[in-house]
């Protein structure tokens, strides 16, 4: 029997989720005016609701079937081991590895560090640079890009000990993000939009196009033909780019359940886009028909408060995905590490807190790779543990503490006043009662 859960009233909708499907139920009074009040009654395997509303009943989302017999029975508990620099609090912007080498903007230069070690990370090489903030890196051949305040710029790294600036393209506005793909720059440039950039010849990048649907654009990912936008106004847009001169929209993602959200990163793996956001946390979504991408899932902080409150912290700045494994930065709530083996119920499985702004988050082998605002580049090891976390005690420590100061702070002098009391109404009824004998 299809397994229901709870369902969730959302304005005008009603949404139950079951196994394999999430259902959209929309109520609509006969005469055009929404409801005040409306009374559900959910049964086991039936809703039922008054005459006086319509209902029209739909599945919107289909969930991938799970293997049943899967459970969670592992916990991961991140360890850190190092930080670059360790001997001054500067930011860490930006980042990519290869071979035993990561590439980073540290206090907004581009630097070259050796990771061979984790647990002691050492300085090879950098590129002063005295232009504006720099947020994202990107490499290709022997090049580095680099998107900041100051749009694109282009760092020939083919010699370590002689970095230097080959190219800039500077009317974009404010870089946030960038992706390469063969012969063009994909930047995510706030206010104006998805600027696309030829960069066959690094020293001369040139602009071909643009998308802008007058959000604030913040990330970029590609696939194939296809790049995914993050903005303000739509959350995500799917564009066409098999003409980078004529990129074209193809359609954009909106929440059944919430509005008025912000995209803020993305991160694609097979046919789902891990999209976070600005005060609502982590949405999985199915892109396999990229006409109409769906909210398969959904993850938001224990601890963040009011979901799509503008006073929480729970900003998804980043999102790495490894198998059934996803980790995401959310700002100053930390890093939050899920097992998404079942996309439609992704589990909390390691946290790990920090006293600053996480922006990027990096997994290679058992290593993660923290972008900060204060602590440059964060190095913390994964340790992987079989069965079920150990107990936190905490509470129940407290609760032992918390209770006995309680009784005897305010329950304890309760108590002797209602026996002083009683005392009192004693001692009178014996005293009346003496006086009814006389």
């Amino acid at each position: 029997m299809t397994r229901q859960k709870k369902p969730q009233l959302r304005k005008e909708y009603l949404f139950q989720k079951t196994t394999n499907s999430l259902r959209r139920i929309l109520l609509r009074n006969n005469n055009n005016f929404y409801p005040i009040v409306v009374i559900l009654i959910v049964g086991f395997s039936s809703l039922h609701i008054s005459t006086d509303f319509s209902l029209i009943d739909s599945t919107i989302a289909t969930i991938p079937p799970v293997d049943q017999n899967y459970q969670i029975n592992a916990y991961v508990e991140p360890t850190l081991i190092a930080q670059y620099p360790s001997d001054r609090y500067t930011s860490g912007l930006g980042f990519a590895m290869r071979d035993n080498y990561i590439y980073s903007s540290i206090g907004n230069n581009p630097t070259i560090i050796d990771v061979s070690n984790n647990s002691n990370p050492t300085f090879i090489a950098e590129y002063t640079n005295e232009q504006s903030s720099i947020y994202a890196l990107v490499l290709q051949d022997n090049y580095m890009y680099l998107g900041g305040y100051s749009g694109l710029e282009i760092l020939n790294i083919s010699d370590f000990d002689s970095i230097t600036k080959v190219g800039s393209y500077n009317n974009t506005g404010d870089v946030r993000a960038l992706a390469l793909q063969e012969d063009y720059a994909y930047l995510a440039a706030g206010s104006n939009g998805l600027v696309i950039v030829n960069i066959s010849d690094p020293t001369q990048p040139v602009e071909v196009g643009c998308f802008n649907d007058g959000g604030d654009t913040w990330d970029v990912a590609l696939k194939g033909s296809l790049a995914f936008v993050t903005d303000s106004k739509t959350t995500l847009d799917i564009i066409n780019i098999s003409d980078p001169q004529n990129p074209v929209k193809i359609s954009h993602f909106e929440d059944e359940v919430y509005d008025n959200m912000r995209g803020l990163s993305i991160t694609l793996n097979d046919s789902y886009a891990y999209l976070g956001t600005s005060h609502y946390g982590l949405f999985i979504l199915d892109i396999t028909d990229i006409t109409h991408p769906v909210r398969i899932g959904h993850y938001y902080g224990k601890f963040a408060g009011e979901i799509g409150n503008e006073g929480n912290e729970e900003f998804i700045t980043s999102t790495y995905v490894n198998e059934k494994y996803v980790f995401e930065t959310a700002a100053m709530n930390g890093l939050y590490i899920l097992d998404a083996s079942d996309p439609s119920n992704p589990i909390l499985i390691g946290q790990y807190t920090s006293h600053n702004i996480l922006y990027g988050v990096f997994l290679h082998e058992s290593y993660l790779y923290l972008q900060t605002s204060i602590d440059g580049i964060r190095i913390l090891n994964l340790t992987f543990h079989s069965g079920n976390p150990p107990r936190d005690y905490s509470g129940l420590i407290l609760t032992l503490i918390i209770v006995p100061i309680v009784g005897v702070v305010i329950i304890l002098p309760l108590f002797l006043k209602y026996k002083r009391k009683k005392k009192m109404e004693k001692m009178v009824n014996l005293f009346r009662s003496e006086n009814t004998k006389k």
